[in-house]
């Protein structure tokens, strides 16, 4: 059996001290760094439902935890209207506001996390909602190799499918 105590003196080394008892003997040793459990998400979560007030975003998931987080954090949706708050898509890893193209992870929920988003790419943003637009995605062509493997795949694919569908033609007319 271990027994776990902090020592106040040694608060400052971040170490924590271990006594381990048995019948004949009585063994201390030292163990570096502090004890605590894994903070990965072992089990898949998903939100059930999700409230945004004008201070407070609410994520209730299926497990039954709560979250709640000020709406100050995330930036494009403070600056949001109702409408577009209101539309949401809730998906395996997170929340997406599809008007606002603005998303939060499950992940960063738990961790309590704020927008990573910089103040340059949050002011262009504001620029385009001011005006009503939506921010324009910048997309990048394809390196030549890849738009080759790209387009044998897709031709491939649609053979598949081609052939897939003449066997059942062909099963049917029998």
């Amino acid at each position: 059996m271990c027994d776990w105590r902090d020592r106040t003196d040694l608060r400052s080394m971040n170490s924590t001290c271990c006594i381990r008892r048995s019948f004949a003997t009585e063994r201390i040793y030292w163990k570096n760094g502090m004890i605590s459990s894994k903070n990965k998400i072992e089990r898949p979560v998903r939100a059930k439902r999700v409230s945004i007030a004008d201070d407070c975003i609410t994520v209730d998931f299926r497990d039954g935890r709560r979250i709640s987080v000020p709406t100050k954090w995330y930036p494009r949706l403070a600056h949001g209207t109702p409408a577009e708050r209101a539309k949401m898509e809730i998906w395996s890893d997170g929340i997406y506001w599809p008007r606002l193209n603005a998303d939060i992870s499950y992940q960063g929920l738990f961790l309590g996390l704020r927008s990573g988003e910089s103040s340059s790419s949050f002011r262009r943003w504001l620029n385009y909602h001011s005006r009503g637009e939506q921010e324009p995605i910048l997309t990048l062509p394809l390196p030549p190799e890849l738009a080759k493997i790209l387009k044998r795949e897709r031709l491939r694919k649609r053979r598949r499918t081609t052939s897939r569908s003449r066997r059942k033609l062909i099963k049917l007319d029998r």
